[in-house]
């Protein structure tokens, strides 16, 4: 009898696994060796504002999680925020769907039990997802200091109780910005002696 309780323990236990938005969200300060002050600028790939911006132009900050993520970044880990503008540090991000059907086998087991796996936890579809991140560190007369670009690909679920697609999207983007501010931190002398 006790054997017929292991499933939907197992089940209910294996659907409380689930992502936390503000530790995605969440950056500590560094004290390590800062940039001069740089301002941030984001351009989101996919939306429908003008991609085009210019040196000395009016930066308008987005208020999306991403943009909010970028600027925090820049403030708290890549430049000392309290001194004169020495450049522009200009984030460019896309994020896209990769794999749009191999997912879509979750729906054979959900259909066969009417919905009763996805009450205990297994998602409705699986999805895979890439981030690409491409970042310009331009001086304070808008020339080109330097390139950097990344990407991190990663699987995103929607199931009830766990799977949010839009957090898993947002991890995706936070280890692709993650990934450029290291080769950036690792360029530091080289954009120092630019930027200064």
């Amino acid at each position: 009898m006790r054997k017929i309780y292991i499933l939907p323990v197992v089940f209910i236990l294996s659907a409380c696994s689930f992502l936390d938005r503000n530790a995605i969200l969440r950056v500590e300060q560094t004290q390590d060796r800062k940039l001069p002050t740089l301002e941030a600028v984001y351009i989101d790939a996919t939306s429908s504002i003008p991609h085009y911006w210019e040196p000395g132009a009016k930066v308008v900050q987005s208020g999306t999680d991403r943009a909010a993520l970028f600027y925090k970044q820049v403030e708290n880990v890549l430049t000392n925020p309290h001194s004169d503008i020495h450049g522009y540090i200009e984030l460019r991000d896309h994020t896209y769907p990769t794999d749009m059907f191999s997912g879509l086998l979750w729906i054979i087991p959900s259909c066969f039990t009417y919905g009763l796996a996805n009450l205990l936890g297994m998602p409705f579809f699986s999805q895979g997802i890439q981030s690409e991140i491409h970042i310009r560190v331009l001086d304070k007369e808008g020339r080109l200091v330097k390139r950097y670009y990344a990407e991190a690909k990663d699987t995103q679920y929607a199931a009830l109780y766990w799977g949010k697609v839009g957090d898993y999207a947002l991890k995706t983007y936070r280890d692709a910005l993650d990934d450029a501010v290291l080769q950036m931190q690792q360029d530091y002398e080289f954009l120092y002696d630019r930027l200064k």
